[in-house]
């Protein structure tokens, strides 16, 4: 075979190849205008979430949906506040106090306009660990007046202490949480990490307290040893009317159960 023949034989295999790679290519967009990919989202819980694929398949079962606030979501146009996608938002936990000097400052006017927009609501005091236990239950005595239909007084702990011992911060929260029910005539709601449980609230004299959750993570239920009765599933979920992130719950049963948590006068 000549040179010639041989250069212009090589020329022709080069672009027999690539008019056989782009022919591919053409039938191969061909044929996917004829397939139908299956939409996985579509079988996603309908929460909103920022990712859909994070949601734990879980909580489709959940059907009464609340939001907990407070003065970081700024002042909030409730008459916009309805639902979390399309499930009615059922309650709603307010923060009314933090440590023993402050007041969310946003605290009396959610407090009102949850009310009258329907919502079942709760108050909840942000403890901080280092401060006096007791002082801290006056802020928020002083500060929220619970009425009927309202939930239960929230003691809210996500911090350990940097100065004392865990059975030492136990003590003090459970003098807050004595002198709070003192004065209310009911036992209060703790919530707190997962892990924040099993560390510091896995204990024998917190066993008769009602736990909300947070849990982050793509799980079936935020504690495995331990019946849960609400569940902050994400702090980054969109609520019309609200600027921003908010805290996501789900409560553990159906509307009548929640009523049974109520004050009743």
């Amino acid at each position: 075979m000549s040179r010639k023949t041989e250069k212009s034989l090589k020329i022709t295999i080069i672009w027999g190849t690539i008019a056989a790679i782009i022919f591919g290519a053409i039938s191969l967009v061909r044929l996917s205008d004829q397939i139908v990919i299956p939409n996985i989202t579509d079988r996603i819980p309908d929460i909103i979430y920022p990712s859909k694929r994070n949601i734990p398949l879980q909580l489709r079962a959940h059907s009464v949906v609340g939001i907990d606030i407070s003065h970081y979501q700024g002042m909030i146009n409730w008459d916009q506040v309805k639902t979390i996608d399309d499930k009615p938002i059922s309650f709603v936990f307010i923060r009314a106090t933090q440590g023993d000097d402050s007041n969310d400052k946003y605290f009396k006017y959610n407090w009102k306009h949850a009310k009258e927009n329907g919502f079942v609501r709760g108050a909840y005091h942000y403890y901080r660990p280092d401060e006096n236990s007791l002082k801290q239950a006056e802020r928020f005595i002083k500060r929220v007046r619970l009425e009927k239909g309202d939930l239960p007084p929230v003691l809210d702990i996500e911090r350990f202490s940097k100065i004392q011992s865990n059975q030492s911060l136990r003590n003090g929260l459970k003098k807050w949480l004595d002198a709070v029910e003192e004065h209310y005539g009911v036992k209060p709601i703790i919530y707190s990490g997962a892990s924040h449980y099993k560390d510091l609230l896995s204990h024998e004299m917190f066993k008769d307290y009602i736990f909300w959750i947070a849990n982050y993570n793509k799980v079936g239920r935020p504690l495995n040893d331990r019946i849960w009765t609400f569940w902050q599933f994400t702090e980054q979920g969109k609520v019309n009317g609200i600027e921003g992130n908010t805290d996501l719950n789900v409560f553990k049963g159906d509307k009548a159960q929640l009523e049974q948590l109520l004050i009743l006068n």
